[in-house]
Parts: structure tokens; sequence; C-alpha cells
């Protein structure tokens, strides 16, 4: 039972991570671009639009895709309460995976929507 504990910790991390993180961007956008905290891509440093505008959609997009991951991760780890280490182990990589898919999907997500809101010299359209 304590391996399974732990591994519905490890589980959990990545989504309350995207949700702690999409807060913060959406309700803590830094001010200024800096090369500390934030959503730093060559399109999102641009300007101060594109910075705001590239936290505010991947915000979005954290918050709700780590809820959703953090709800699905909680019935799937539950469901396999007394399994074996190897199958409770498993399934954690999985989700795990399927996670850190979700985080790089939402870059390329983010500058999509980057590109249709902004034109070439990342003046807003």
């Amino acid at each position: 039972m304590i391996y399974w504990i732990y591994m519905f910790i490890i589980a959990l991390i990545m989504p309350v991570i995207m949700i702690i993180f999409g807060n913060l961007f959406l309700h803590s956008t830094p001010k200024d671009i800096n090369i500390f905290w934030g959503y730093r891509t060559p399109m999102s440093v641009k300007n101060i639009q594109t910075w705001r505008f590239a936290h505010n959609c991947c915000g979005k997009i954290w918050r709700k895709w780590g809820v959703i991951t953090g709800i699905a991760a909680i019935i799937i780890m539950t469901c396999f309460i007394g399994k074996s280490e190897s199958t409770i182990g498993a399934v954690c990589g999985i989700l795990s995976v399927i996670e850190l898919v979700i985080v790089v999907a939402s870059i390329f997500t983010t500058e999509k929507e980057l590109r249709k809101n902004f034109d070439k010299t990342c003046t807003r359209r």
C-alpha cells in the first residue's frame, strides 16, 4: 500500500504543477519580459503584447488540462489499489508520459495561437 501511495503522489505531481503555473500565468504574468521566469519562446519574447498573450493562452491550457489529468489520475490510480507493484508502476509511468505529452503539446498550441493572432512583426491582427 505504501508503494501505491507513493505512485499516486507521483501521478499527481504534474497535474498539480500545471494547475499552479496555469493560475500563476493567468493571474501573475511577469510584468516585464525576463530571462528568469515565464513562458519563453522566440515569438513570446518579441514584445509585451506577445508576452502577455502567450502567458494567458498557456495558463488557460495548463489549468484546464491540469484539472482533467488530475481527475483522470485519481480515478485511474484508484482502480489499481491492491494490484502488484509492477502493475501500479506501469500505470503511473503511462500516466506520467501522457501528462508530459500534454505539457509539450501546450507549447505547440500556444505558438499556433500566437501566430494566428500576431503577424510576423508581432503586431496584433
